[in-house]
């Protein structure tokens, strides 16, 4: 993995134990399936367990997964921990924990979704990763095809795992109306694009994209035709081993980047392939990308920044992932008026059970000077 010396994450510690309870109320915070797809449907329900074997949840075209916890699940089939077939009409995965979940074969190490609506809500991805070595594998974490809604929030995935020979994308996302809100894609290493593919149209919010590795190729976000848009994320300290073609961001629709923060990514860091253009408003990015030529393409700043900024998200906190990121180098941090949106952080430890944590709602941002 490369050298982080030059970024430096001021890690808060919270105790949420003595956090006024009423601050809190888990059972209204909890999706339920009629949140998501409405009162008509009555899902199949995975709920509770700990499971060791890989499942196939095709039995019914209403699927609900939550609080469950999939763990050290090596498979040769699509879909090392969770399998959904395109006979489901309607998947809701929520607030449970793939650890250490791996296939041999070429798609999705935890899950692997071809329902026609996915969700992923409140997702701890830990290790997880595919050790195909007969060509490219996509989705080391996941890989979720869905023609109508394509979802994934509030979640975290890290440390997937470059075991085959060339693993992409620790999410990857085809497909549907795709929306990624409050995802933490950090320490993922792949051959090439280590952090995430959105193929059509995508929106991509309150994310941090940060430490992940290309090892020995390029990229780490991959956003495919029609149009896609990221608002406030921190894309921070990503690493290419090579130059040889696209960039950290790569675009061949028209991609919008608005209130985002993006630093210590090396090598070319945007690429606008043909007819895409990238436009970038009001972020914070590196002083060099345009006077070294670290972009390729149409790529265009339409407003500029007032002050150097880093946005303050929280994610789910792992055992051993990075989830704060409102630091970088030796710039100070203070804070501003409170953000209109609202965060969710919660904590998952790898060792014990994903149904075991606390919420913390966080409406603030920070502004470096």
């Amino acid at each position: 993995m490369h050298s982080t010396a030059s970024f430096s994450i001021l890690t808060i510690k919270i105790n949420f134990k003595i956090i006024n309870e009423k601050m809190f109320n888990l059972l209204s915070l909890k999706t339920t399936f009629e949140d998501v797809y409405g009162s008509d449907y009555s899902p199949q329900e995975y709920t509770g367990t700990e499971y060791t074997e890989r499942i196939d949840v095709s039995g019914n075209e209403s699927v609900y997964v939550h609080e469950c916890v999939f763990r050290d699940i090596t498979n040769n089939a699509y879909g090392g921990a969770l399998y959904c077939s395109d006979i489901v009409q309607r998947l809701l995965i929520e607030q449970s924990s793939f650890i250490s979940c791996i296939t041999s074969e070429n798609y999705g190490g935890g899950i692997y979704s071809r329902s026609e609506q996915c969700v992923l809500s409140r997702i701890c991805a830990f290790n997880c990763c595919s050790t195909y070595n007969n060509g490219i594998s996509r989705g080391q974490f996941a890989y979720i095809n869905s023609n109508i809604k394509n979802n994934v929030n509030d979640s975290s995935i890290t440390h997937t795992l470059k075991r085959g020979t060339y693993p992409w994308y620790a999410l990857c996302l085809d497909y549907g109306n795709i929306l990624c809100t409050s995802v933490n894609l950090t320490d993922n290493e792949c051959y090439r694009y280590p952090a995430l593919l959105c193929y059509r149209t995508s929106s991509i919010s309150y994310s941090s994209i940060v430490n992940n590795t290309a090892n020995p190729g390029y990229g780490c976000i991959v956003l495919s035709y029609n149009s896609h848009c990221i608002d406030t994320c921190n894309i921070l300290n990503n690493y290419q081993g090579s130059n040889d073609y696209e960039g950290t961001i790569y675009s061949s629709g028209n991609l919008f980047i608005k209130d985002s923060c993006i630093l210590g990514n090396n090598r070319r860091v945007f690429y606008a392939y043909s007819s895409g253009k990238i436009t970038i408003s009001n972020c914070t990015i590196d002083d060099d990308i345009f006077t070294n030529n670290r972009f390729y393409g149409t790529v265009t700043v339409n407003k500029t920044i007032e002050r150097t900024f880093i946005n303050a998200l929280s994610h789910i906190a792992t055992q051993r992932c990075d989830s704060y990121f409102d630091s970088y180098g030796t710039l100070t941090v203070n804070p501003c008026l409170l953000c209109k949106c609202s965060h969710t952080l919660m904590s998952c430890n790898c060792n014990y059970n994903f149904r075991d944590f606390y919420y913390y709602k966080l409406h603030r941002a920070f502004i470096l000077n």
